[in-house]
């Protein structure tokens, strides 16, 4: 069978029989699948080194970094354990849908006031460490997703009492 237009590679899982049993029970097809995706990239250059590794990021999540995030050359906000003001200030407005920050330990009241300001849907599931004004500044949100057990008493009061939690 020949597919015109398409690379040979096409052809040849046109004639396999998707469904025969190979390794384990496991379709010979899906193992062969399995197998390609795995190998697509090992005749590929690595991708330039990006300023951004882990080890040079840090803990904080900066300015810089928060609009490598918007600019879409950071995919994720994990492993920030701390935010600055800046950046809370950039993600505050930014258009996205959700807004996932969910290993922050700590928020200061002028980051947390910052945040609140954010649109879409606010996750904190990480934070520990808030005072009652920040709670009072993220109690506000109507999208926020936060785990109270883990905040001081006061503070995990005054988000549950407004509905959070």
């Amino acid at each position: 069978m020949n597919i015109e237009g398409l690379p040979p590679i096409v052809s040849i899982l046109a004639e396999i029989d998707f469904n025969a049993t190979g390794v384990f029970g496991v379709p010979l097809g899906t193992i062969l699948l399995i197998y390609i995706l795995m190998n697509m990239n090992n005749n590929s250059p690595s991708p330039p080194s990006t300023k951004f590794t882990r080890d040079k990021m840090g803990d904080v999540l900066t300015e810089e970094l928060a609009n490598e995030f918007l600019a879409g050359n950071l995919l994720f906000l994990s492993n920030f354990k701390d935010i600055n003001f800046a950046a809370a200030q950039l993600l505050g407005h930014c258009d996205k849908k959700n807004l996932i920050l969910n290993d922050l330990t700590v928020l200061d009241d002028a980051s947390a006031e910052a945040l609140s300001e954010y649109p879409g849907d606010l996750s904190l599931l990480g934070l520990k460490d808030i005072s009652d004004t920040a709670a009072q500044h993220l109690a506000k949100r109507p999208n926020l997703t936060i785990t109270l057990g883990n905040l001081p008493a006061s503070a995990a009061k005054i988000l549950a009492d407004a509905g959070h939690g």
